[in-house]
């Protein structure tokens, strides 16, 4: 978590001495005070003790906040998006008692916004009449779900009762006043910006809380057991991470000397998001003193230039982690690479927003995206827009897709979570592989289409074809383990479409499938998905998807010549075709499909006489 606002460090100069009775000589260096207060540019102070993680508790503990306030938070919330900023106006439940209402904001948020965004991002607006500050703290992150194993994480997600299925957490980042002017600057303790502090915040949806085997006698965390320690030096070659600790340099003699601090993700970060995997990192070590000669706490804020000796390094490894809390699943395979993001502004009652704080908190987005981008060396991304984007047209859906490469098509699927292509299914209608949704370590597995644009088309006309195959080869499914097919509605609601219960019997065939489009799914986001509910999150279980596409019904198939018209033109070109069909289905003017163009056609052509619907 992070620290205050405009922070000038005083450090307090305290030397101990070398204690030369026992043989151990430690040149000690100033301690960093943990009681030290930092002002603030309001004037206010904080002091580290201000900086938590989760501070409603666990997902379960926020979603009874969010159960004791439903329904009661967005009735009168004003909601405008300015370009990629979602605006919500005050009613006075948003920020009460110049303190933000966290729950509320969310629920105002989500009433007028699709469940479209892993994080959110909070900013208060500067036109409220005095300082605004979070809940707790300076800035903080709230886990709402979590969905991976392996990173001594929370794993489950009560929100999905709220019809929230793929928010992870909730950075809430007080009010913009409280940063410089530019995101890049270093106004934290002079070492850290806008950037680096929600680089941590983040972060904190899967760091740090991981430690390695007890056996290696290493110690990697830091203050409040969820930050890295002062002491770690991070892995690779590229960065010091925003969740703090250093980069450290041996320096031949004994001694250790801190280079770097806070200059991007490193290799350890990128592991616990999804990101890098372990085949991938080099060794890391951390600095370890014998007891009570810590030249100062290991939950000392990071700081480049500070020379320690008397410690020792601990070698390690990715391995130590995984021995003790197991591999990260989903691992790279499978994990999020892209990360949707929405930056909120909450403004006063009695004002609109201003265009400064718009300009700036535009900038602070955009700097965002290139940091992540850029500190992830491109293994990760940050999508920070606002909506789905435009429906793309439907004939992108008009060729089977039947899973054949070793990749999800991202021209079909924007949104995959979990779900890999597999071979493990028995007996597929065409290849050999198909879509497999198996659940994770944190719940169920989901794969969401792009926006299709089908605005305009008549009730009936689109069919989503597919085929399933609840267990194959793989685990059989148990009560609660449910397939559900959705579909994203004009209203901006996921709608059941199909559900396919996990209690019923294994299969070794595929089941096709043929679902007409209601009404309100034909506008120009539709968009389907596959999601597989979670049942018991110890249960790995399958089930497999095949062969998805879309069809739309010819709404005028007397048109002949396709100039959306039914007139003498086509009545011409039937009797052109008038006889038995060279091919049957291969003749165009067969409107009744016998395969033989004759009467019955003739008076399907009359009775659609005219212009087409």
């Amino acid at each position: 978590m992070w620290m205050s606002k405009r922070i000038r460090w005083r450090l307090a100069i305290v030397w101990a001495a070398v204690a030369l009775t026992a043989g151990l000589a430690a040149a000690l260096h100033p301690q960093h005070q943990h009681d030290q207060a930092h002002e603030t540019r309001s004037g206010r102070t904080w002091t580290p003790d201000d900086l938590v993680v989760d501070p409603f508790g666990d997902p379960q503990q926020f979603a009874e906040l969010w159960r004791q306030t439903a329904g009661g938070a967005a009735s009168t919330v004003g909601s405008m998006d300015i370009g990629e900023i979602a605006v919500l106006q005050d009613d006075g439940s948003l920020v009460q008692g110049n303190v933000t209402n966290t729950p509320n904001i969310i629920q105002a948020f989500y009433a007028t916004h699709g469940d479209e965004y892993d994080q959110v991002i909070i900013h208060v607006a500067s036109t409220y009449r005095g300082d605004v500050d979070p809940e707790a703290g300076f800035a903080f992150f709230s886990l709402v779900a979590g969905y991976v194993g392996g990173i001594n994480r929370f794993q489950g997600n009560p929100a999905e009762e709220f019809g929230i299925t793929r928010l992870i957490g909730i950075c809430n980042m007080n009010d913009l006043p409280e940063y410089p002017q530019s995101p890049t600057e270093d106004f934290f303790g002079d070492v850290a910006s806008y950037v680096e502090i929600l680089g941590q915040e983040f972060e904190h949806a899967w760091a740090a809380f991981v430690q390695p085997a007890p056996g290696t006698g290493a110690d990697i965390l830091g203050r409040s057991d969820a930050h890295w320690s002062f002491f770690l030096n991070h892995p690779g070659i590229g960065n010091a991470s925003p969740m703090e600790g250093n980069r450290w340099q041996a320096n031949g003699d004994g001694s250790f000397t801190t280079v770097e601090s806070f200059t991007g993700f490193g290799e350890l970060d990128d592991y616990l998001m999804g990101l890098r995997a372990p085949m991938d990192m080099v060794p890391f070590y951390v600095i370890d003193f014998p007891p009570g000669r810590d030249p100062f706490d290991d939950g000392a804020f990071p700081e480049p230039g500070v020379t320690v000796t008397g410690g020792t390094p601990i070698d390690l490894t990715i391995q130590d982690i995984i021995d003790n809390y197991g591999p990260r699943g989903p691992d790279t395979t499978t994990s999020m690479k892209t990360f949707k993001i929405a930056f909120i502004l909450v403004i006063p009652p009695d004002s609109g927003p201003d265009p400064a704080d718009l300009k700036k908190l535009d900038d602070f987005r955009l700097a965002w995206e290139a940091y992540f981008n850029h500190t992830t060396e491109g293994l990760g991304t940050m999508d920070t827009r606002l909506g789905i984007g435009p429906g793309v047209d439907p004939s992108v859906f008009a060729q089977v897709d039947d899973f054949e490469s070793q990749t999800i098509d991202p021209t079909r699927y924007q949104y995959v979570q979990g779900a890999t292509i597999s071979d493990l299914g028995l007996n597929e209608p065409s290849g050999a592989n198909a879509l497999r949704l198996n659940g994770n370590w944190g719940g169920g597995d989901e794969v969401r289409s792009v926006p299709i644009d089908l605005a305009g088309l008549p009730f009936s006309s689109v069919t989503l074809h597919y085929s399933v195959q609840r267990t194959g080869g793989g685990d059989s499914p148990e009560l609660g383990d449910d397939l559900l097919i959705e579909y994203f509605n004009n209203v901006g609601q996921w709608i059941v479409l199909r559900t396919i219960v996990g209690w019923d019997k294994d299969q070794t065939q595929f089941t096709a499938f043929d679902d007409i489009l209601p009404t309100n799914g034909l506008h120009e986001q539709f968009r389907f998905r596959f999601r597989r509910l979670q049942g018991d999150i110890a249960e790995v279980d399958d089930y497999f998807v095949d062969d998805v596409f879309l069809t739309i019904a010819d709404t005028c198939p007397a048109d002949l010549d396709d100039d959306d018209t039914v007139g003498i033109l086509d009545l011409l070109a039937l009797l052109a075709d008038w006889g038995d069909c060279p091919v049957k289905g291969d003749c165009s003017a067969d409107l009744n499909g016998d395969g033989n163009v004759g009467i019955l056609d003739l008076l399907v052509l009359l009775a659609n006489w005219g212009p087409c619907p």
